[in-house]
């Protein structure tokens, strides 16, 4: 008989998932705990065939103590339930060792088929979130809208973050008037920033100046 542990601090998530479980598996060995010190303490007694892990419980972090249970049990299937949406979460868990993620606000027969995948050995998250990691993935992948400026546009771009004006620039850099302007252009193309106060605020968030 299969014997499964559900972490999560709220009663009724755990009720909800030994109920479906129960009626999607018959019989079923379930044990409940409600903190992550329980978790480790538990992993201790038996063999487990599942674990179900809240994200947020009270306890020790669950990324500090996941090393822990692969430890314990390298080869566990581990299932974690989050009602944190971040992208950033999400690859978290994975690269931590666990075989799946789900938020909670999916669906029973979501639960169902990301159980059903990590028992035999796969890794489960949803398509949506696995298109929302993608998504993050080819946006990081993405040159930013400063790298996109050639050298002398760089420095003309620093230098107007910086508050010089048009005629103070053409001075320094031994140009014309009309050529600055002309860089100045090029730079709001590539960049989108229109104006100057933009780039002087688009430069300090990604520390181009001081």
């Amino acid at each position: 008989m299969r014997q499964v542990l559900i972490a999560d601090d709220h009663e009724v998530t755990r009720r909800g998932i030994r109920d479906l479980l129960r009626d999607a598996h018959g019989e079923l060995v379930m044990v409940e705990v409600g903190d992550t010190e329980a978790i480790l303490e538990a992993m201790k007694d038996r063999a487990w065939d599942l674990l179900i892990l809240d994200i947020a419980m009270p306890g020790p972090p669950i990324f500090d103590i996941l090393p822990a249970i692969r430890e314990l049990d390298p080869e566990v299937p581990i299932l974690m339930i989050t009602a944190l949406p971040e992208v950033e979460i999400v690859l978290r868990v994975l690269r931590s060792g666990a075989n799946g993620v789900i938020h909670k606000h999916r669906a029973a027969n979501d639960l169902l088929a990301a159980i059903s995948q990590v028992l035999i050995g796969k890794t489960y998250l949803h398509p949506e979130t696995a298109a929302e990691i993608a998504e993050s993935i080819d946006q990081e992948a993405r040159p930013r809208p400063h790298e996109l400026l050639s050298e002398r546009e760089s420095e003309i771009f620093r230098m107007i973050a910086r508050g010089l004006s048009i005629k103070q620039i053409a001075t320094e850099l031994t140009l014309s008037d009309k050529t600055v302007s002309t860089y100045v252009s090029r730079i709001r193309e590539k960049t989108g920033l229109a104006s100057y106060v933009e780039m002087a605020r688009y430069a300090l968030q990604n520390g181009i100046v001081d």
